[in-house]
Order: C-alpha cells, then structure tokens, then sequence
C-alpha cells in the first residue's frame, strides 16, 4: 500500500471508531466526568492522546507522560457545558532532578442554583451539585529510556446538596514507549484500581491502549480505544 492510500484508510478507520465511542457514549457511568477530556489538544484530537500526552495535563490522560517534563508548567481549563452547569482543570507539574516530574491536579464539574422543592412540589430554595477529584502522580524514564512509566491516585468526592460522599478513585498505571523506527508510539493505561464506592456508586476499571504514527513532523495519526 502507498502512502495516499495509507493515510486514507488510517482517516476512514479514526472516523468509523469515533462514530461507535459516540454512539457508545459513556454517560451514566461513575466517574464519567473524568473522561469528558481537558486542554485544547486532547479534545482537538478526538481523546486520543494517550500515546501524546506530556506536561501538566499529563496527570489526567496519562500518567507516563510526566517523564519526559523539562520544565515546571501549569495549566487550567474551563468550559460551560449543559444546563449552566461548569468544568474546570487545574494542574500544576514540577521536574524532579531531570529524571520524571511530580503534578497534583483538580478536576470539577459542578452546577449551582438548583431548584429544590418539597413533598407538595413547593420550590423551598436552591442546592449545588457538585463532582471533583484530586490527583497526585508521578512519572520518570526507565529501561535507558525506551520507556516512560508513571503513577497516579485519586480521591473523589460528590454532592448533592448538604449530602457529601467522598472516597478513594483508584490508582492509574501508565506506559509510553519511545518511538519505535523514529516514527511509532505506543502507550497502555489502567486507570481505577483499587477504588472503592462513592455515595453507593462503584468505580469501574478503565483499561486504555494508544498509538501515535507520525507521517511527517508536524503531522501524525493518532488512535486510541477505551474500554469501561
């Protein structure tokens, strides 16, 4: 196959795998607002940026990107979603002696002014919903670095009102190689080891696996596949 014809069918398999994960969806399922996305682009890329990842944002799509960081970075996002209701990421990343990199990151989805009502159905105020985690990881070089490892945990919390739950998210394991013949990446994660329920809900264990090809410098292909 030549090159044209290789790019071709690399778009066409990206677009049918994302019309399944849309139709899919993953709505419903706890802890789906850790699987919404973050930065301009990861979401630019579809969610496929597990064999991409590197800097502070690394923290929420994959730990094993935090051992490539240089430098000391912070970044945030915030995007208004349905209903008025708000999400928000922060995350703050620091090299540790040239050989991985630390980060602590914030994820919120949250909704305010809520209209409460009674046993009669009569408005009797207002209440907030809320969902965050926070994430601690770690991530660094091994094996001569052919490989970036990293770690991560979580803790989680949900509200409703006055009622809050909060619990432990898991632990999520990452890998990224380094590119294979200067042109192929590919990355593994499990993300929700260990969790335990939050407000009766039970944390599934996410396994993720990526590839990125780069077809020339500024320009690659990227895949990736979840499954819950």
């Amino acid at each position: 196959m030549n090159k044209k014809g290789l790019i071709s069918s690399s778009v066409i398999l990206i677009i049918m795998i994302g019309s399944v994960y849309g139709i899919a969806g993953d709505g419903g399922i706890p802890g789906d607002f850790l699987r919404f996305g973050v930065g301009t682009r990861g979401i630019a890329m579809g969610r496929a940026y597990l064999a991409t990842t590197e800097g502070a944002d690394a923290i929420y799509w994959n730990p094993a990107g935090l051992g490539g960081l240089l430098r000391w970075e912070l970044t945030g996002m915030h995007a208004n979603l349905y209903y008025d209701s708000r999400y928000d990421f922060l995350s703050f990343a620091y090299p540790v002696h040239s050989e991985g990199g630390l980060a602590l990151g914030f994820v919120n989805l949250g909704m305010d002014g809520l209209e409460k009502r009674n046993y009669y159905n009569t408005k009797s105020g207002e209440f907030d919903v809320n969902k965050w985690a926070l994430m601690l990881g770690y991530g660094r070089y091994v094996w001569l670095k052919r490989l970036r490892v990293g770690l991560s945990a979580k803790m989680i919390s949900e509200s409703v009102g006055e009622n809050t739950k909060t619990g432990f998210g898991g632990l999520d394991i990452g890998i990224i190689s380094k590119e294979l013949l200067k042109k192929l990446r590919v990355a593994l994660v499990v993300q929700g080891i260990g969790a335990t329920k939050v407000a009766e809900d039970e944390f599934p264990i996410t396994f993720k696996a990526g590839a990125q090809y780069r077809i020339l410098r500024p320009l690659i292909i990227s895949l990736q596949v979840d499954i819950v």
